[in-house]
């Protein structure tokens, strides 16, 4: 069932400070003891490699750069017409009239342009037209959609700077830490193969990092001493990395040679706070109350501090985290019964304060923009899949119902930003988080006579650490 990948999409982009979606589940909690304070450790000393274990033991070693990975779209007109090139004025290859809902292989892109792929088919019951032989050329955005997209923003005026083809599921952003590259993944506790690098001048695609059908990766993050890459990676037997084998990879500029770094077998993977410069590493023991917290120095991989929060029933990994831009709080709900999320101080492991909320029998989710919380609420007995969320903002007043049409908020270089349902429109908020300027976003994917276009839908939303850039991810929302 596809729709839930959209809910674990709101799940996974907490690295991204934009639509980080918490899980709110109900526990009761016991006062978190002081933090301890440790010596650095180097994150590779945590474990030290055991002489049972080869080096063709160790996971992550097939993890490399390579050429573009394809992606699957969906033709979106009666006619969709290819060219040669990228260019509106060059040659046309072919005018196709495809089936509606037909897949497209997508196999590059630039702002403007798809390169795609139609393969030959027999015809159809939907008055497709038969295609003897495959056809490859480039076409407008507008004539093929795709399961999962990035539109890039201009942040002052809500113009389209450029569009990012995405498999689905791929809807976290990491940046280099010269903000001359990126990466989209597919976020924390992610089950994906492949990950795309961009360069941010324009936002083109450069190249895919890809694992073997043996291995998955999960937290994909540069190093900000080297601008290297570092993946974590487990084993493809296990649903969820909390369920065997993690390890840290870095991967070198030529992708030829991965360095290996040991994590301790029972760790998930590492949540990265939005400014790319700490990491959170959480881990609990099955039946414990208590979720020990180990706060990461990317710059040299080395263990700051750990903390440890208690209750009795808490997140089993860093997925559960919403973080601050710099990671000095952190935001989770320790207890349904007191109605409250808690804020932690990351380097003393205290509660700095605490976030009144009424607590509900139903599912929430909440993500950070500034200081209160966007709060998505299904209240009682109402289906996340069939009926739509309540949103409200949650700060020190309580819940405050958020303005009409804002589905994600996030905030970008002290400003705060929020998109509508089906982004079409970008909103500039003040200090309240009340919409000041309404923003029209260019969507000609929308056209009349549309055939995929009107199933889009905001599936998150991020933001450059300039904060010139707003990333909005969009895509279908599928249903069972």
């Amino acid at each position: 069932m596809r729709w839930i990948i959209r809910h674990a999409v709101f799940a996974l982009c907490f690295s991204l400070g934009s639509t980080a979606w918490y899980i709110l589940a109900q526990k009761k909690s016991i006062p978190a003891p002081p933090v301890q304070t440790v010596e650095e450790t180097p994150v590779n000393q945590i474990s030290a490699q055991t002489d049972s274990e080869s080096p063709e033991d160790m996971i992550g070693q097939s993890i490399k750069f390579g050429p573009i990975e394809p992606m699957t779209g969906y033709a979106n007109m009666k006619t969709v017409t290819l060219r040669e090139s990228a260019d509106a004025l060059s040659p046309v290859v072919a005018k196709l009239k495809p089936g509606d809902y037909e897949s497209v292989e997508i196999l590059g892109a630039t702002s403007d342009f798809l390169h795609v792929k139609f393969a030959a088919n027999a015809g159809s019951a939907d008055d497709a037209t038969t295609r003897e032989q495959d056809y490859e050329g480039w076409t407008t955005w507008d004539s093929v959609v795709l399961d999962l997209s990035a539109i890039v923003l201009d942040a002052e005026t809500g113009a389209v700077v450029s569009r990012v083809p995405l498999r689905e599921g791929v809807a976290s952003i990491n940046y280099s830490p010269d903000g001359k590259r990126a990466i989209f993944y597919s976020g924390n506790n992610g089950i994906r193969q492949a990950a795309y690098e961009v360069r941010t001048s324009d936002y083109t695609l450069t190249r895919s990092l890809t694992s073997p059908d043996t291995e998955y990766m999960g937290t994909l993050f540069y190093g900000p001493a080297n601008g290297d890459l570092y993946v974590t990676v487990y084993a493809s037997e296990s649903s969820y990395p909390s369920n065997g084998k993690v390890s840290l990879v870095q991967t070198g500029e030529d992708g030829a040679q991965n360095i290996p770094v040991e994590l301790k077998t029972s760790l998930s993977n590492i949540a990265i706070s939005p400014d790319g410069l700490t990491g959170f590493i959480a881990r609990s023991e099955p039946g414990s109350n208590e979720l020990t917290v180990e706060v990461v120095e990317l710059e040299n991989l080395k263990i700051r501090n750990t903390f440890t929060l208690s209750g009795e029933s808490l997140p089993s990994d860093s997925g559960s985290f919403v973080l601050n831009r710099d990671g000095s709080e952190l935001y989770l709900r320790l207890s349904e019964s007191t109605g409250t999320i808690s804020v932690i101080n990351t380097r003393t492991g205290q509660h700095v304060r605490e976030l009144l909320d009424s607590a509900t029998g139903g599912w929430s989710y909440f993500s950070l923009a500034g200081d209160p919380l966007l709060l998505r609420v299904w209240e009682g007995n109402e289906d996340e899949m069939h009926s739509s969320p309540h949103l409200y903002w949650l700060g020190k007043s309580g819940r405050v119902a958020v303005e009409g049409g804002i589905t994600a908020a996030v905030e970008a270089g002290g400003k705060r930003y929020a998109v509508n349902a089906n982004g079409t429109r970008l909103f500039k908020l003040d200090a309240n988080n009340h919409i000041q300027e309404r923003l029209m976003i260019m969507r000609p994917e929308l056209r009349k006579g549309a055939t995929v276009g009107t199933d889009l839908s905001v599936f998150g939303l991020s933001a450059s650490p300039d904060g010139k850039r707003i990333i909005m991810f969009v895509g279908i929302e599928h249903g069972c």
